[in-house]
């Protein structure tokens, strides 16, 4: 989810079809790095959070041949 929000806030404005990306509105306030919350490190502003995301940190797990993500729910999104 995190990376989802990032690439739809890249300054492309249109998909190569034509039509407007939709852009995605994360809500509430990053956390402190300082002193960031337990678990997922984005659970605080995840979509997709659950209640392992506020007490478990998820592994680093291979999504497809390049790609690795830290998310509880990677495999089971990684086509969307």
């Amino acid at each position: 989810p995190y990376t989802r929000a990032l690439m739809s806030a890249a300054p492309e404005l249109r998909r190569h079809d034509g039509t407007d990306r939709e852009r995605i509105i994360l809500q509430g306030d990053p956390p402190s790095p300082i002193d960031p919350p337990t678990g997922c490190r984005f659970h605080t502003r995840c979509p997709m959070a659950q209640a392992i995301c506020a007490t478990t940190e998820p592994e680093l797990i291979r999504v497809g041949d390049t790609h690795a993500a830290r998310c509880h729910f990677a495999t089971d999104n990684a086509a969307n």
